[in-house]
């Protein structure tokens, strides 16, 4: 099955390539870290392939390269509206303009470039598909929202909850070594098995296709294959090597992140 493929890919941390450059130009109320965490890069990595000693001097109008970026942008041309560049590229009104912290009533001027969303590939490490040598992973071309409090009262654990940070965002969720984890959602799991860095991990998904990721387990309760229901135990929280007990929980769709407080419940 392909899906569990792109998920494990994006769980693996796999160093992420492209053929064309991205160039960022730098605007107004723009920060070397705020450019970094849009475009999912290190802060390192974008000043060494820029040659940046100070990020504290990024003038506007620089134009920067970033560095092994699989975004796609589009130059706007005379004539085009947000509706036409959205269906050229088979996404969203509403996905184009997250992806560009625009509304529709921002101007679209010619010369501006788009992040087209959702158009990241990987290269090489993880798993690649067989007829094209490179497996699509989901990518947030945005800082991603995360609600820790309000949205739905279920959760996979009911312990204190905090924002994963960095490359995998989501919601770390501390309990005690050999508490039930339970599904939020009912679906299908299409992985259940090891991970290196989140122990052993449970994917569901659900009909209307959202990829719930329970990571953090020690003990598996569910199998590949298996279908659950909106509080099925799945796994039992593990330990980490710190003496931590952790459940890691993310969401997706369609090879985006979803703010895992506001994902379907049921």
């Amino acid at each position: 099955m392909k899906t569990p493929v792109l998920f494990l890919a994006l769980l693996l941390a796999a160093q992420l390539s492209m053929a064309d450059d991205v160039i960022h130009v730098v605007e107004r109320g723009d920060t070397i870290f705020s450019i970094a965490r849009r475009y999912s890069v290190t802060v390192e990595a974008l000043q060494d392939t820029n040659g940046i000693s100070d990020p504290s001097r990024i003038n506007v109008g620089l134009r920067l390269v970033i560095p092994g970026s699989a975004v796609r942008t589009h130059r706007v041309v005379r004539g085009e509206t947000y509706y036409g560049i959205a269906r050229q590229y088979g996404v969203s009104v509403a996905e184009l303009l997250a992806a560009n912290n625009r509304s529709e009533s921002t101007t679209l001027r010619v010369g501006d470039a788009l992040v087209i969303p959702g158009s990241a590939a990987v290269h090489g490490s993880g798993a690649a598909s067989a007829a094209t040598g490179r497996v699509v992973v989901p990518t947030t071309d945005v800082a991603p929202t995360v609600t820790l409090n309000g949205g739905s009262e279920m959760w996979p654990h009911p312990g204190r909850r905090s924002a994963l940070e960095g490359k995998f965002p989501g919601i770390r969720i501390e309990g005690d070594r050999g508490d039930t984890v339970v599904a939020v959602a009912a679906g299908q799991v299409i992985y259940s098995g090891p991970h290196s860095s989140f122990g052993r991990v449970v994917l569901v998904q659900s009909p209307a296709g959202f990829i719930y990721v329970y990571g953090g387990n020690e003990e598996l309760l569910v199998d590949t294959g298996d279908r659950v229901q909106m509080g099925t135990g799945i796994g039992t929280v593990g330990q980490t090597s710190d003496g931590s007990a952790n459940v890691y929980f993310t969401v997706w769709r369609n090879n985006r992140f979803v703010d895992p407080g506001r994902a379907p419940r049921g």
